[in-house]
């Protein structure tokens, strides 16, 4: 490839690891673009096409690759029933709760992981660990964050 009269091959391009001393740089006009809106939906998990614009062109999103998900915290507000024996299943229902990775429950000084299934994408349907009796905080966890703001609370019998 030759490049175009009076014009130069491109180097020194800084692609996050630093520059060149005195290489010449891209044009300083480029765009990240997210597909039609560039606010996250708060209260749920949004996937959007990427594509990157600059002098040069914009380049089209091709597939999972150019993707870009964007996960808010989960937020759960209620659990069904608020007393439950170890061992019962309860429901727990809210907000980003689909791609949870953990439910526990917390009573402060211990925690204890309960094994869950997603239902909808408000709800999971958790096993209370086998705990002492006691009033427990139930923590989700995906990939927005743990919920720790008020979750809600489950008596264990």
């Amino acid at each position: 490839m030759t490049p175009a009269a009076g014009r130069s091959p491109p180097r020194g391009i800084d692609m996050g690891r630093g520059k060149t001393p005195g290489a010449p740089q891209p044009p300083s006009s480029r765009a990240l673009t997210a597909g039609g809106h560039t606010t996250p939906i708060a209260g749920r998990t949004d996937t959007v096409d990427v594509a990157v614009s600059s002098l040069g062109g914009t380049g089209v999103p091709m597939g999972n690759g150019c993707a870009y998900t964007f996960y808010d915290a989960p937020s759960a507000v209620s659990v069904t029933p608020a007393a439950q024996l170890s061992g019962q299943n309860v429901a727990i229902s809210g907000t980003c709760l689909l791609d949870a990775t953990a439910v526990v429950l917390s009573s402060g000084l211990t925690q204890a992981p309960a094994t869950f299934v997603h239902l909808p994408p408000t709800q999971i349907l958790a096993v209370v660990p086998a705990v002492l009796p006691g009033r427990y905080s139930v923590l989700v966890t995906a990939p927005g964050g743990t919920d720790t703001a008020g979750p809600p609370t489950l008596l264990v019998l």
